[in-house]
């Protein structure tokens, strides 16, 4: 089944248009549709709850009181289509063995107003299909807050995790999952992990405190593993005859084609205790218009391509406000970078574009290119840095214009051990050393035009 799809009422509606269509078009011959019961998906009752149990049947479960696990799970969701609300009612475990809500290879599941303490997890989430957490708080889980793994289309929103042993939301092998508007704070962990998962979405959340890094993502796929393997339904595969469902696979199975691997945008991460934001093996992803500060770098990333950082603001870091190793064919744009203990930025990789970033006031450098060939860097501000404006070393055929480099402490512009670069119409005075420094046997490069 496709991912993409987000409830079975579209999936139905899909097929009956795709055959009602292919029938008029003369693309199959005319045949009678068997008659289907009418089914019900949304809430056929409302039960109160007042103690764990399974939840088996479709429906609104509604919390009449606090409600306490001597041990194991307390929920344990088995039926599609349930509603859990926890109507200003908690679940509290008192025991490291088992997870608040439990759900297993069900679809349509919705968790609102649960206030989660002392489980080992607070939620756990398996083989899930279409699930929505709103305002869902957990407190001092051993393990992680709410974990998601093998799972598609899951939105965690509104919530508070904090106080977990482990991280505050852990994402692995999942689709389309959607962390919002969510406070991850004071976890021991990182706040937000993801693993091998696509399409996910971290945004306007709030992450700090964390004795890990704010944001971590490890090995996203290109592309979905699942909506290529779909396609139409195997039963409909007869009906189409000769002509093949060519046409019908671009309904079914090419929804991924627009979506982004990754997305980490808005949110605000302060004093965690190693990286705000961490991507390795992720390409194609957006790290966009987040707050953070307070890292070790604020924002690092390794061994990714496409990628776009932009319209972030990184301060006081310990080491670099955004450092980048092994990437490539990525963009760097519109970022404010400054008072990081080392550089604004820090890049070792190959035809990326650095424009419109602003760095000032770094410990280092405002940019350092180390080992780096085919790189511009364009239009960008670097003041006020404690070493050079631009530090450019062992790297070849970069382009360098149109950048103001202007008061700081050593060089404006320091190029050693490179070759092949083009260094023109920059803004280069003030700086207390040299505005322009060519080291001694650096040959090949062009420079004009660099002056105030």
């Amino acid at each position: 089944m496709s991912p993409y799809w987000r409830s079975r009422t579209e999936r139905r509606a899909v097929v009956v248009v795709v055959v009602a269509l292919l029938a008029v078009t003369g693309g199959i011959a005319a045949f009678a549709v068997p008659a289907v019961a009418d089914e019900h998906y949304g809430p056929e009752a409302t039960t109160y709850v007042d103690s764990c149990g399974i939840l088996d049947d479709s429906g609104v479960y509604v919390l009449r009181q606090d409600v306490s696990a001597v041990e194991g799970d307390c929920f344990r969701v088995t039926a599609d289509g349930v509603t859990l609300l926890g109507a200003g009612h908690s679940v509290t475990g008192g025991n490291t063995s088992g997870s608040a809500i439990v759900a297993d290879g069900v679809s349509d599941l919705h968790i609102e107003g649960v206030a989660v303490s002392e489980f080992w997890n607070g939620i756990t989430l398996s083989g899930v299909e279409d699930a929505a957490f709103a305002e869902v708080r957990v407190v001092n889980a051993t393990g992680d807050g709410i974990r998601v793994a093998d799972s598609t289309a899951v939105d965690v929103e509104d919530g508070t995790i904090t106080g977990a042993g482990g991280h505050g939301v852990v994402v692995v092998g999942s689709e389309q999952v959607s962390v919002a508007e969510t406070t991850l704070a004071d976890n021991r962990g990182n706040g937000v992990t993801v693993r091998q998962s696509f399409a996910t979405t971290v945004h306007d959340n709030r992450i700090t405190g964390n004795g890990g890094m704010g944001v971590r993502v490890d090995d996203a796929p290109e592309a979905s593993t699942r909506a290529s393997a779909d396609g139409p339904p195997s039963w409909l595969l007869p009906m189409l005859g000769d002509a093949g469902f060519a046409g019908l696979g671009d309904v079914f199975g090419s929804a991924a084609a627009d979506t982004t691997p990754l997305t980490i945008s808005d949110n605000r991460i302060s004093n965690n205790r190693y990286e705000g934001v961490f991507v390795r093996g992720t390409n194609g992803s957006v790290v966009s218009g987040n707050t953070v500060t307070g890292a070790t770098d604020g924002i690092h990333l390794i061994n990714s391509s496409g990628v776009t950082v932009s319209n972030n603001v990184v301060s006081g870091s310990t080491d670099d406000g955004i450092a980048l190793a092994g990437v490539h064919d990525s963009t760097v744009a519109g970022n404010v970078a400054s008072e990081n203990a080392n550089d604004g930025v820090y890049l070792i990789g190959t035809n990326n574009e650095l424009s419109g970033n602003t760095l000032s006031d770094n410990g280092d450098d405002g940019v350092d290119l180390d080992g780096g060939s085919a790189n511009r860097f364009v239009s960008n501000r670097a003041f006020k840095n404690a070493d050079d404006g631009l530090y450019l070393r062992e790297s070849d055929g970069n382009v360098v214009s149109d950048n103001s480099l202007r008061d700081n402490a050593d060089d404006g512009f320091d190029i050693r051990g490179s070759t092949g670069n083009a260094v023109y119409n920059n803004t280069v005075c003030g700086n207390d050393n040299r505005d322009l420094q060519v080291r001694t046997g650096v040959v090949g490069n062009d420079v004009h035009d660099n002056d105030c």
